[in-house]
């Protein structure tokens, strides 16, 4: 099951292939150089983007809804420059967001729920090919099915775009009225959480860690991918875990990483993602055995990936296609 890497830039080549397979997840990887300068590189199921050491922003695929940013619409076979100064990148199937080294965060892509705009939505824009500017002060964001997640300088936590029909997507409780047209939708950043270190975002499942290392989840609890012990989908925060400091929400699992190194693991396992020797869904979370050391994972739709800290990669789960650049098999 284990590879020897003959250089990080096979882990994103590996995220890479996978993500495509996966439309509402975005993947991301990065590669530290010895000089500690970092490249990263995050794709969704059709659009590529990569921070070149420098900090320069490319990008290149499908731009439909101005996905890309850089202000078209039109499709992209190689590589074109869209920002400057960018420190992380993260997308999802419509849309884009990155942090800059200045703090700023800044957004573009569809708008349909004001989620690439604040109030943009009102003036009947309905997609942004240029990054707009959102919020200053921003650690990190993560990007979701019609919203958007950021977490700033103090460990708040902060979301727009759509609340999901039942509210699901916040977090925050706060049930839409469906009768109201357009009540889900929130085209300015509202407050849901203190003291937020990381967090993970699926189609309509959320996990954050927080600066104690606690891990909480809410949205879609289907198939037990939120790790409580059951299949009951959040509207608000529940506590799945302790000494927590990395996790990837996905569309079927979660992973998460221990302050030990252990990987533990839950949520759908119909092709083996969770890694534990069966197929067996787990509601709760389990300890993925044979592997120590973890420092990264990545829950790619059926598959999964974990970086162990002597630079190995392994994978499991799904290997259509051949997402687990093992050849005939890992």
């Amino acid at each position: 099951m284990k590879r020897h890497l003959r250089a990080l830039a096979i882990i994103m080549v590996c995220l890479l292939s996978a993500a495509w397979l996966i439309p509402a997840r975005e993947t991301q990887a990065n590669n530290t150089r010895a000089d500690g300068r970092r490249a990263t590189v995050a794709a969704n199921n059709s659009a590529g983007f990569a921070i070149t050491p420098s900090g320069d922003l490319y990008a290149w695929g499908n731009n439909a809804h101005g996905r890309l940013g850089d202000g078209t619409t039109e499709h992209r076979t190689r590589p074109v420059r869209v920002l400057s100064n960018v420190s992380m990148v993260s997308t999802n199937r419509n849309n884009t967001a990155v942090v800059r080294t200045d703090g700023s965060l800044w957004a573009w892509g569809a708008n349909w729920w004001g989620q690439t705009g604040l109030a943009r939505r009102d003036e009947g824009i309905t997609y942004e090919p240029y990054p707009v500017w959102i919020m200053d002060h921003v650690r990190t964001v993560a990007v979701g099915n019609g919203h958007m997640m950021a977490i700033r300088t103090d460990h708040s936590l902060w979301a727009w775009g759509s609340r999901g029909l039942d509210g699901r997507y916040f977090g925050d409780g706060i049930i839409p009225d469906r009768l109201v047209l357009g009540s889900h939708v929130e085209p300015y950043p509202v407050l849901i959480m203190e003291n937020v270190l990381a967090v993970s975002i699926s189609d309509s499942t959320t996990m954050v860690i927080t600066r104690y290392g606690e891990l909480y989840g809410w949205g879609t609890n289907f198939r037990g991918r939120l790790g409580d012990g059951t299949t009951e989908d959040r509207l608000e925060p529940v506590r799945i875990m302790d000494n927590i400091i990395a996790v990837s929400a996905g569309n079927t699992n979660t992973l998460a990483i221990c302050q030990d190194g252990l990987l533990w693991a839950w949520g759908g396992n119909g092709a083996g993602q969770l890694g534990i020797g069966n197929l067996a869904d787990q509601h709760s979370p389990v300890q993925v055995p044979g592997i120590y050391n973890v420092v990264s994972a990545v829950a790619a739709g059926e598959s999964s990936f974990a970086l162990t800290s002597d630079n190995n990669l392994w994978a499991w789960g799904m290997q259509g296609r051949f997402q687990h650049g093992g050849g005939d098999g890992i």
